[in-house]
């Protein structure tokens, strides 16, 4: 096995820095009658809560001290990925989640439906950290070019650092619902939304054919969407996630910008309707070079 080739994304607390504390206040559904010898209240009883299984280092760290400074406390930590610490908290399974991120909108209507209201407290600042191995000199690394790993468009060191030979990068995550996944793509959807609002829509004449637009970047978003909501990155089929990736699509093709066209066209007509994005190239026989069979000698 070729540790040393392996990309391992973690995150990183940063001190004095935004996890998210969620405590739900509201009317309990339950009239069952307690039965415990103290009544729960901040330092006595006892009570489950949901984390983020990436922030167990920390939390198991600082309940000791909780623990020893009160006595009459007990805090049982349910350590899951985030995915599954927002759906114990959305089934009342737990009144208080440690999450990387705030309710978002749709969390926080449902609640307040129930007579719930969400009391969020920011208690530190998330990052992501990229470990390597020792091994290997490819330390740092830029914004971009971790985007473009986490995109598919950087897959060999190389394209990092020309003298590699670590070969082919292995992108590992813990856990295909974790809080890290989600961040990615939050993110990369973000900074497409940002360069949207930046480029034209359009160009004045064919002279800028082939030159992004602001629906290159959504198109960008789109297909990364669709990437986060496939079996592989959505093994519960997270519906929303499928319905995100439908909407960003459906933007563009309602735009009306883009149509197919024939397929004689696509060679024949220079930026046509179907192209969003492209780059001139010089006559050459890259094309069949690079797609005859290995054996034929042209």
């Amino acid at each position: 096995m070729t540790i040393e080739r392996k990309i391992i994304c973690k995150r990183k607390l940063l001190t004095g820095s935004c996890l998210s504390l969620i405590l739900l206040l509201g009317i309990s559904c339950s009239k069952k009658q307690r039965s415990d010898k103290f009544s729960d209240t901040p330092t006595s009883g006892r009570v489950n809560i949901a984390v983020d299984a990436t922030l167990q280092p920390i939390i198991s760290a600082e309940l000791p001290v909780f623990h020893a400074m009160y006595r009459n406390a007990n805090i049982a930590p349910i350590y899951v990925p985030e995915l599954e610490a927002m759906k114990l908290l959305l089934l009342d399974s737990v009144r208080l989640a440690i999450v990387p991120r705030p309710l978002n909108s749709k969390e926080t209507k449902y609640f307040n439906s129930k007579n719930i209201f969400p009391h969020e407290v920011p208690i530190a600042v998330d990052a992501i950290a990229v470990l390597v191995y020792p091994s290997n000199p490819d330390s740092v690394l830029t914004i971009g070019q971790l985007r473009d790993i986490m995109l598919g468009r950087i897959s060999d060191w190389k394209q990092i650092n020309p003298k590699s030979k670590l070969g082919k990068i292995n992108l590992v995550f813990d856990n295909s619902k974790s809080s890290i996944v989600r961040l990615a793509v939050d993110s990369i959807a973000n900074d497409c939304d940002s360069a949207a609002n930046y480029m034209p829509t359009t160009y004045p004449d064919v002279s800028y054919g082939g030159r992004p637009v602001s629906w290159t970047a959504l198109a960008l978003k789109s297909r990364l969407l669709l990437y986060a909501a496939s079996p592989l990155n959505n093994p519960t089929n997270d519906l929303n996630k499928w319905k995100r990736a439908a909407d960003a699509s459906k933007a563009i093709m309602d735009s009306k910008k883009y149509s197919l066209v024939s397929f004689n066209a696509i060679f024949s007509s220079l930026y046509n309707t179907e192209i969003s994005f492209a780059t001139k190239a010089i006559n050459s026989d890259d094309i069949e070079a690079f797609n005859y069979p290995v054996s034929y000698q042209g």
